[in-house]
């Protein structure tokens, strides 16, 4: 499992994110857990509430919500998420993750708060903060199921790939499995100072996780202007609408 990875957004206004936040992780962080993302909370995994799932030609998409161990009680007692909220971003995800090209996999979404977010961000990136998204990459190397890279490669040179899914998934991936942990807060903020709704913030700090796994980053200026120059074509093609840059920031 790749290094967990961060969106970064209050960067933006410095041209791009500081290495510390974008990939500072272990080189390896401990995957033995399985396929979740290692959450401390009063529940166990297999009981989160709220959790959606969708199955459509083995391409399974799990939304659920779970904070840490707080005061304020668990997520049942206190939702991170509207059920409207959940829906709306895992019939999202289906389409994006698809409009990618990708057509198989486990793609997991855990909608968090500050304190787990921090929990996190400490354990796997030693950084003692709140950020917005973290990605866990859990695609086995090299293997890519009934669609494999070289297959994928091939129908890239007989271009059976849209241009948007070539620019989209420079690696070709047919299959991904990816754990995403995206922190309510931080979203919430974000949603209240640019003028749209948490749902709409959530869904860009997804995609952008998803981004990740298909062989984007934003380390430098130009890989952080394709990356999420393609984050906004993409929502705007599903009708969510250019969310990293609106276009009253670009004017």
């Amino acid at each position: 499992m790749n290094p967990p990875l961060s969106l970064s957004r209050d960067d933006e206004s410095q041209g791009g994110p500081t290495p510390s936040e974008s990939n500072n992780g272990p080189d390896d962080p401990d995957s033995s857990s399985g396929q979740s993302i290692p959450l401390e909370h009063s529940d166990s995994h297999s009981e989160l509430s709220d959790e959606e799932t969708v199955a459509e030609e083995c391409l399974a998409v799990h939304i659920s919500t779970a904070c840490a161990d707080t005061d304020q009680g668990s997520s049942d007692e206190w939702p991170l998420a509207t059920e409207v909220e959940l829906t709306r971003l895992h019939e999202v995800m289906t389409q994006a993750a698809k409009g990618c090209g990708i057509y198989s996999g486990e793609i997991v979404v855990q909608i968090i708060d500050d304190a787990e977010m921090i929990r996190l961000h400490t354990e796997f990136c030693d950084l003692e903060t709140t950020t917005d998204v973290l990605t866990f990459d859990m695609t086995p190397d090299g293997i890519e199921p009934d669609l494999g890279s070289n297959i994928a490669e091939d129908d890239m040179e007989k271009g059976q790939w849209s241009a948007f899914e070539r620019r989209a998934n420079p690696l070709g991936r047919r299959f991904v499995e990816v754990n995403l942990a995206l922190c309510v807060d931080e979203a919430q903020r974000q949603a209240d100072s640019r003028g749209h709704s948490r749902v709409q913030e959530l869904i860009l700090y997804a995609v952008h996780g998803l981004l990740h796994c298909l062989g984007h980053d934003d380390h430098d200026d130009e890989a952080y202007t394709l990356m999420h120059g393609i984050e906004d074509e993409l929502l705007e093609h599903l009708g969510i609408g250019q969310t990293f840059h609106r276009p009253e920031q670009i004017e």
